[in-house]
Formats: C-alpha cells, structure tokens, sequence
C-alpha cells in the first residue's frame, strides 16, 4: 500500500509519494537495533548463566565474590538499551535462576539483578554519579536485609549456626566480643555488604560504561570534590562509638543495634572516601580505571582498616587526594 504525503500551499494541494527506499531505510535500522538488543540480551544471560553454573559445580565458593559481579551485566545492557528491553532481560534472568539456583539462594541472585537495573534506570534518567551512589546505597541495604530477614523466617536458618560459622573464621576476632556483640555483627554484615555492593556497582559500572564508550554518569574529577569537614567529625566520631559499643555493648539491645547502625554509616563513609583516594592514587601512577577499581575493592575487603584511615585523612587534609 502506497502511503502519500499532502502538502497544502495557498488553495493549491500538492500529492506526492513517501520515497519507499526512506521507509525501507528506517525499517532496516529498526530490524538492526532489535537484532542487537536481542542478541546482547541472550549474551548477557548467557554469562550469567555461566556464573552460576561454575559457583554452583564448586559449591557456592564464589557466591561472595559472584556478590560484586552479577549486577554488572545488567546495569551496562539497561544503561545501553534502556529500561523497558533491559525490564524484558531482568524477568528472563529470573526465570533463569529458578533452574539454576537453589531456592534458599533465588531471592539474593534474583537480588543482585535488580540492583544492576536500578542502576542503569537511574542512569538512563540523567542523574549523576554522586545521585546514584546514595540511592543505590540504601537500596542495596533494604535487599540485603530482605535478603536477611526470608533466610530466617522462611528457610529457618539459624542466628547461632551464623555466629559459629563466624567464629570460626575469625577466631583471634571474635573471642574479644561477647556473643550478643556477635549475634548483632551478624546483622550488622548484611548493611555492610549492601553498602559495598552499591559502592562497587557504581564503581566498576562506570569503568565498565567508559571503557565500552557508553555514556556513563557524569563524575566530578576527585580532586574537585570537597566534603563538609563536619560530615568527616561526625563519621569519626560515628566509628568511634562503634568500637565502643563492640567492646563494651549495651544492656538494651535496640539501642545497641541503633548505636552500631549508626557507626557503621560513619565507617562507609570514611572508606568510600578512602576508596575514592586510593584510585586517584592509582590512576596517578598509570593503572588503568578498571584495574584501580579492581585493586581497591580488594583493598576494601581485605585492608578495610586502612582504608577507612586513609579516607578520615584525606577529608581533613584533602591536598593528599592530587
């Protein structure tokens, strides 16, 4: 069917048809666009998939790190390809982890996804970087919490099977505390892993989005950021009182849990300054952006003391961040 185009000059009416290779030109880049978006969309499932089939033949030994993995695939397709056709993604890797994933495991993987798409929603609606970071922060501990609270209540894992496993880990560590200090740093891990992973999605994501030349969110230059000297006091002060609390805890445990909830968002603050300097560092020094990141994230893990000491310095005396 010939489509024609009027157009009305004075009282004279001019009919002329729509050039059909222009049609067939628009048609063609419209296939093209949905092929890669198909075809991107299959990839991605297909590298989480390998994700969890590989942490699943070793026995959930790479779930801590698969932690600060999974969200990257999905927070670069939505970026790239948009909220709607990134939502179409989203459900299939759902259905996607229902045969691969074991039930008690489903809502934290399922988890990780969503915090991937949130981040690439929240980029595709022209926030910045310091934007996200916060929003992403806050979702990222209310998953981890849920995350927390359906292992409990639903699946009856138990509170003191946790402390134990702490325990043993940690032996040197935890013999300082008593064990309702335990029970709560228990609780207090599921924040602190929320909070990190936010972190590290906004981090790596952005690397990731630079190098494969897809607008990231803007980012001001590290050493044009100046926090409030009084955020860096309270924070201090915050970590303090942490430290406190774990050596001598309260006899009321919600205003326990209150006081180290509040040290423990003195003590992200001063190490997501920490990790901010340390890849300025870095970069300084000529590592790439994605190795930087990779660095510090281990650094963060493994040195947190550290880092939180190099982030309460560089807010006092900011002139070391370069």
């Amino acid at each position: 069917m010939e489509i024609n185009h009027y157009f009305h000059y004075g009282e004279v009416y001019f009919d002329f048809p729509i050039f059909p290779c222009f049609r067939h030109c628009v048609t063609m880049n419209s296939m093209k666009k949905t092929t890669l978006q198909i075809t991107e969309g299959a990839m991605i499932l297909a590298m989480m998939g390998v994700f969890l089939l590989v942490d699943r033949q070793l026995a959930g030994s790479l779930s801590s790190v698969f932690a600060f993995v999974m969200p990257l695939p999905m927070a670069v397709y939505t970026r790239k390809h948009g909220g709607k056709i990134g939502l179409m993604v989203l459900v299939a890797a759902f259905f996607l982890n229902i045969v691969l994933v074991n039930p008690l495991s489903l809502f934290l993987v399922s988890a990780q996804e969503i915090i991937g798409f949130f981040y690439g929603y929240l980029a595709n609606h022209g926030q910045n970087f310091k934007q996200i970071l916060w929003k992403m922060v806050i979702f990222g501990v209310l998953v981890q919490l849920i995350d927390f609270t359906i292992s409990l209540k639903v699946f009856g894992v138990n509170l003191d099977s946790q402390v134990k496993e702490m325990t043993d880990l940690f032996p040197n560590i935890v013999k300082m505390y008593q064990p309702s200090v335990l029970k709560n740093l228990v609780y207090l891990s599921s924040i602190l892993l929320g909070m990190l992973q936010a972190l590290s999605t906004c981090l790596l994501s952005q690397v990731l989005l630079d190098r494969l030349k897809i607008q990231s969110p803007v980012l001001e230059r590290f050493g044009n950021q100046k926090p409030r000297s009084l955020y860096g006091y309270l924070s201090t002060a915050a970590v303090i009182l942490f430290i406190y609390l774990m050596r001598r805890p309260l006899s009321q445990e919600i205003l326990q849990m209150v006081g180290l909830t509040i040290g423990l968002v003195g003590l992200v603050y001063l190490m997501f300054w920490g990790c901010l300097c340390l890849i300025a560092w870095l970069m300084h020094l000529g590592f790439p952006k994605m190795v930087s990141a990779l660095l510090v994230l281990i650094a963060s893990l493994i040195l947190y003391y550290v880092v939180l000491l190099i982030g309460m310095i560089s807010i006092f005396y900011p002139k070391i961040r370069g």
